[in-house]
């Protein structure tokens, strides 16, 4: 008897928690979101063409008072690329002892990579994921240690 309690209430746990978990579709929203461009595509092709027909007087020549436009450049944004972690440590001074060894040893691109509150070791990067993969297979067997993983950052 008692067993067919316990069951019975285990199913009406059950019952209830999955009724609990349905989303009611009048509480679902949609967000939509609009990004403007400085310019598009069309625009910046239509401007060029049209910069490469008007003769550009030489610099001396235009006044001084004149307002000269320049178009200047945005700095560009790091890209992220494909780092092989070979360590990872909660202080930062157990992160540069590694570091230190390992370029003791030749390995000059190893740095200190600061994510999650952990001091990661990369022994080095690569953008490509193939090649990063490659990269730590290789230094994998150099190292003789299996812990050796890849991150995006």
């Amino acid at each position: 008897m008692k067993f067919v309690l316990f069951l019975s209430f285990i199913a009406l746990l059950t019952l209830v928690g999955c009724q609990r978990d349905k989303m009611n579709p009048k509480n679902l929203t949609t967000v939509n979101v609009k990004r403007e461009l400085s310019v598009t595509p069309a625009k910046a092709t239509a401007t060029a063409k049209s910069t490469e027909k008007t003769p550009v007087p030489p610099a001396e020549a235009q006044p001084s008072a004149t307002p000269q436009t320049t178009t200047t450049k945005k700095p560009a944004t790091p890209t992220k690329s494909y780092h092989i972690i070979v360590a990872s440590h909660p202080r930062e001074s157990l992160a540069r002892e590694d570091v230190a060894r390992l370029k003791a040893q030749g390995y000059t691109d190893a740095q200190i990579i600061t994510k999650d509150q952990r001091y990661r070791v990369s022994i080095a990067n690569n953008p490509d994921k193939q090649e990063a993969t490659r990269q730590r297979d290789e230094l994998a067997r150099r190292l003789k240690q299996d812990d050796i993983w890849i991150t995006l950052y």
